[in-house]
């Protein structure tokens, strides 16, 4: 499950006409970006839950996506948050593990390798993360058990011997449900892991050192596209471009479909 929901208000006012997981990251938008790696990880039915701007992040996934990939979306009238947006398609869900993945984050992370150790561990619960200090630090121990949580009757554990933090990408088991009340708005990190956990449950935290950036802000935006660009290679320019005569286009520079760039112009 994709979560795409959100209103994007760091994004402002940009967000106002597109939904964030639409911007693009090198002409593609970033929830294709996502989907071509949970296909990449073998997984070809997604579910993606809707409220702000759902029509076009509709259109754009139909207009983008292969033909063996199913895409269901769930609209929220109310936004239910990560908890609730997965209770209220329980019924698509459940009687399997699954990923659920934000919608507004760009990453190379190995989804199947991620998926291979949540089995590996018989893990309730995995949680992708990244080495690293942060004010809700997940703390792990030598196995990547989590056994520090910023929230419930593990924040203030010291049991830990690897500090990290939560890329947004998670890998859950059915059990998951027991633990979400229905038709209300729900965390799972603020929530629903602090009552597994209490409960017993084994939670896991896989560590990934690929690249993993959130879009939240223009400058998280202009730094994804960035990143992804060779400097050694020619500007990224898309369809129907018109460049008039004596241009200068720099390196870092993407074009997108439709653009016409203006005599002189410097870019």
């Amino acid at each position: 499950m994709i979560l795409a929901a959100g209103f994007g208000t760091r994004l402002l006012p940009a967000t106002k006409l597109i939904p964030k997981p639409c911007f693009p990251v090198l002409n593609r938008p970033i929830i294709m970006h996502i989907i071509d790696n949970l296909t990449a990880a073998g997984i070809t039915e997604i579910v993606i839950n809707l409220h702000h701007l759902p029509e076009l992040l509709k259109e754009t996934v139909a207009r983008f996506k292969d033909d063996g990939v199913t895409v269901r979306f769930s609209y929220e009238g109310e936004i239910l948050g990560t908890g609730g947006g997965i209770k209220n398609v329980e019924e698509l869900l459940q009687g399997e593990p699954f990923v659920l993945h934000n919608g507004d984050i760009f990453t190379r992370v190995d989804l199947a390798a991620a998926i291979e150790f949540h089995r590996s561990k018989k893990s309730s619960a995995t949680m992708i993360v990244k080495k690293g200090d942060h004010k809700a630090f997940i703390g792990l121990d030598d196995d990547s058990r989590i056994v520090r949580f910023p929230y419930g009757d593990l924040a203030l554990s010291e049991n830990y011997t690897q500090k990290t933090y939560f890329t947004g990408i998670h890998i859950l088991e059915p059990a998951i449900f027991d633990y979400i009340p229905p038709d209300v708005f729900y965390g799972i990190n603020a929530r629903v892991y602090p009552d597994m956990l209490k409960e017993g449950h084994k939670a896991y935290g896989y560590v990934t050192d690929a690249y993993w950036q959130d879009i939240g802000t223009p400058a998280d935006f202009l730094q994804v596209n960035r990143d992804m660009l060779d400097p050694t290679e020619p500007p990224l320019i898309g369809d129907r471009v018109v460049i008039d005569g004596d241009c200068e286009i720099g390196q870092y520079t993407i074009i997108g479909d439709g653009c016409r760039i203006s005599l002189g112009a410097s870019i």
